[in-house]
């Protein structure tokens, strides 16, 4: 029998370590609202290093450009700053949609939903059921096995 290569096979593949960290990441608040604002201050920052603006400046045209806003009122005049400033996009985009993702999960409720309490409480009644209905393979109340009479 031929065995399937399979590159990955006995370690970490780089692809699997970053989706685990961005998994992590996306499903943290906290880390979450940090990567937004590292990544707005870090390219915010870099923006008016390339660029030879204040670093107010360089912050708010990260935020402007990073959520697609882009009034107009600062753009990228160097090659490096364009490129910085497509990094930026892709990544906030990214960002962004799990921020909405995560602000949307908390605002919105389901009511019919049922409670960690209810679950449990389920599991232990159909775990009696199965217990009672699978004794022996007979039926605990006529003492016949299950099927056509």
């Amino acid at each position: 029998m031929a065995r399937t290569h399979r590159p990955h096979e006995g370690r970490f593949a780089f692809d699997d370590i970053v989706m685990n960290y961005f998994s992590r990441m996306a499903n943290s608040g906290a880390g979450l609202l940090a990567a937004v604002t590292v990544v707005l201050v870090v390219c915010g920052i870099c923006y008016s290093w390339l660029e030879d603006k204040g670093p107010i400046e360089g912050i708010w045209w990260a935020i402007v450009t990073g959520f697609t806003v882009g009034y107009g009122d600062q753009y990228p005049n160097t090659t490096p700053g364009r490129g910085l400033g497509a990094i930026l996009i892709v990544c906030m985009f990214i960002l962004a949609l799990c921020l909405g993702a995560r602000i949307t999960q908390r605002v919105i409720q389901d009511r019919d939903a049922f409670t960690d309490e209810e679950q449990q409480s389920m599991k232990a009644a159909l775990a009696r059921i199965e217990a009672a209905v699978t004794t022996d393979g007979v039926c605990p109340h006529c003492g016949r096995p299950p099927g056509p009479a």
